[in-house]
């Protein structure tokens, strides 16, 4: 074998990430072909790395996953909004319910106010959650936590799921959520059953008790009376 000396430095024109390549005279030969070739037929050389490169077709297939995944979130009635631990808690003794009474978390998120009714206020607690990716997460904090089996994630829409068996239900959604809701509580809960929604009001419904969480947004409680009109 001949002896290595270092090739010259790269022109000043050159691109910049070329310059690194100058101390070995190898990684200077490939980056010179791969700069000519990208010159000659740009948009070839591109595919040929996409298409040679695992981490590429990942990054791209991540990309084309998480974009998809969003534009499904857009369609739905309320974005995801994690609840902050002490709004929870205020939610939860707003809604003022006896240990070992079942309480409904709709749009259930990563799960942690179910742990907190389990934990905190000994309750039973059901999250419905239509998310794919947070039902995992859900189940992920309910199993880890130890709030398992008093807590649970129930895939699915909550629009089209039974909550006839709830003592409480807790909802952080959106005007237009809560106003498909309104009905639905009626019809499936029972006379005397607690509802708090947190920041958004349920259209038509007269709360029994408004609180602030510490950032001063409110915090509405209900109850529901069936066969009743309600007005603001």
């Amino acid at each position: 074998m001949g002896e290595w000396t270092k090739p010259p430095v790269l022109k000043t024109g050159e691109p910049s990430w070329l310059r690194g390549f100058e101390s070995h005279p190898l990684r200077q030969q490939l980056a010179t072909i791969l700069l000519t070739d990208l010159e000659q037929n740009p948009l070839s050389s591109f595919l040929e790395v996409i298409t040679i490169s695992p981490l590429s077709i990942g990054l791209a297939v991540g990309v084309i996953f998480f974009l998809v995944w969003l534009s499904w979130n857009l369609t739905l009635d309320a974005w995801w909004q994690p609840t902050g631990q002490r709004t929870i808690i205020t939610m939860l003794e707003l809604l003022d319910l006896e240990p070992g009474d079942l309480v409904y978390d709709l749009g259930c998120g990563d799960g942690r106010t179910l742990t907190a009714a389990v934990s905190d206020f000994d309750l039973r607690a059901v999250g419905i959650e239509i998310d794919p990716l947070r039902v995992v997460f859900s189940w992920l904090r309910v199993i880890l936590s130890g709030a398992y089996p008093r807590a649970r994630v129930s895939p699915g829409d909550m629009y089209k799921k039974d909550i006839s068996g709830a003592n409480g239900v807790l909802i952080f959604l959106s005007g237009d959520a809560n106003e498909k809701l309104a009905q639905k509580f009626l019809q499936e809960l029972d006379q005397g059953t607690r509802i708090v929604s947190y920041y958004h009001e349920l259209p038509g419904w007269k709360p029994l008790k408004k609180e602030s969480n510490d950032q001063g947004h409110p915090v509405y409680l209900y109850e529901v009376e069936k066969n009743e009109q309600y007005s603001q």
